[in-house]
């Protein structure tokens, strides 16, 4: 009894000194965070208006009409393609698409194979597909995530670019993008997320140049998650037109032009009338906007 009331006393005479030495932690742990903060943001501010793209599907016309909006807008904005065209020259391009060309045909013709050339004709069309995908890959250098990380640090940390906006071109089915360049699936998203935190969390605007990428459970479950900051995620609600069809290099440029009004707009009401101006376009498009509002063709909801 005699020990628990001294040490009682003892506790309460120095309630202000362990008080006080909380209180210079935090206070020094919030200055931490805080001139963090500031010294993140005073060095990704020297290079603002930077769009940065995955070009997975070799998706030139695209990258063409980005460009094009981009000098449209008159805000000084500029475009970082990865792959980088060092990695990926012009002619190399054609080539990839060459290889693609000759695998898409094989394939084609094997979807009737039994019909026109029986069983040993599909063995042999079955034989050149796997020769023509081995093709590809070596055109490709099987181009993946590693050499994709290589490509951001050099085309965007390197520089110290700071990314205000996201597009991602590339077919997707099941939970991945692919083209003819590489693919990426969710758990390769989420490694670039953890190997450039910076990147994903300072993204305004996001687009996703691919079917089905703008349906409320890849909103809701993928991408909201990955670009926590983003007050804009567009993406197609169905099927979308191919990359180089004239009404996807359309939407393209109207998106592009829409989306920094869309992240500076301050209501539901403004977001809405920009959204119906996106929808004249003939392209599926879905828009989550302030990580809440979720638009389509066919209704406008509170994100579930």
């Amino acid at each position: 009894m005699y020990t628990s009331s001294k040490s009682l006393l003892f506790f309460v005479r120095n309630l202000p000194r362990v008080f006080s030495a909380f209180w210079l932690l935090r206070v020094a742990r919030r200055a931490g965070v805080v001139f963090g903060l500031v010294a993140a943001a005073s060095t990704f501010a020297a290079n603002p208006n930077t769009t940065l793209f995955f070009d997975l599907n070799n998706a030139a016309p695209e990258i063409v009409a980005m460009r094009a909006a981009l000098a449209e807008q008159k805000l000084g904005g500029r475009l970082i393609v990865v792959p980088s065209a060092q990695r990926f020259p012009a002619a190399r391009r054609m080539d990839i698409s060459a290889s693609q060309d000759r695998f898409n045909a094989a394939q084609a013709r094997s979807l009737d194979c039994k019909k026109d050339e029986g069983v040993n004709g599909c063995q042999r069309v079955w034989a050149e597909m796997r020769e023509l995908e081995l093709a590809r890959l070596k055109t490709t250098g099987s181009y993946g995530l590693g050499e994709l990380i290589e490509d951001i640090q050099q085309g965007v940390i390197d520089i110290n670019a700071n990314i205000d906006t996201v597009v991602i071109s590339g077919h997707h089915s099941g939970g991945y993008f692919g083209g003819e360049i590489s693919r990426l699936d969710v758990m390769d998203l989420q490694t670039l997320r953890s190997v450039f935190p910076t990147v994903f969390l300072n993204v305004r605007s996001v687009l996703l140049l691919g079917c089905e990428t703008g349906s409320e459970q890849m909103v809701r479950d993928v991408f909201a998650p990955l670009f926590p900051s983003a007050r804009v995620i567009m993406g197609s609600d169905g099927v979308a037109p191919l990359r180089d069809d004239p009404r996807n290099l359309r939407f393209v440029r109207a998106a592009v032009l829409a989306q920094p009004t869309l992240a500076g707009a301050r209501s539901v009401g403004d977001a809405s009338r920009i959204y119906r101006k996106l929808q004249r376009q003939p392209w599926p498009v879905a828009l989550l906007w302030n990580r809440e509002h979720y638009f389509t063709r066919e209704s406008h909801s509170a994100m579930r």
